[in-house]
């Protein structure tokens, strides 16, 4: 069945209270509204993180920007879905969990940075010194 009458004028009306966006509610699986977003989030990463997988980016950019669309929702919606039972959307609990992988990657693509800023870079120079005086040392 259905769910639509088979009344012809009833179905009509039935079809005209159909909205083209009736099925989005977070828009966390809207290709476009995320898009957008991954792709701004992602660029900024690049950036912010240059010689890192971009894998990793990638899938750090689609954790920002479902996280934006979530937190849009709930400034828009509320985080309590039923007031009487004081039951929240079930979307709170999937932004503290992307929150909160989000920060984890974060800290290590931080880390990293801060390692690699830290290593002392070596020139060619000091490359074939080391090399000469390994030879030099029979090793």
């Amino acid at each position: 069945m259905s769910g639509l009458s088979q009344d012809a004028a009833k179905r009509r009306k039935q079809l005209a209270n159909l909205k083209p966006d009736a099925a989005v509610k977070t828009g966390i699986y809207s290709k476009t509204l995320i898009e957008p977003l991954r792709e701004r989030f992602f660029a900024e990463s690049v950036e912010a993180y240059p010689g890192e997988s971009e894998d990793e980016l990638w899938i750090l950019a689609q954790r920002k920007a479902m996280a934006h669309q979530i937190a849009t929702f709930i400034d828009a919606r509320g985080v309590v879905r039923h007031q009487r039972r004081g039951e929240p959307f079930p979307v709170a609990s999937l932004l503290a969990k992307l929150m909160d992988s989000i920060e984890r990657q974060v800290a290590t693509l931080e880390e990293r940075k801060r390692e690699r800023a830290a290593a002392p870079a070596l020139t060619l120079a000091d490359v074939v010194a080391e090399i000469e005086e390994a030879r030099a040392n029979g090793e």
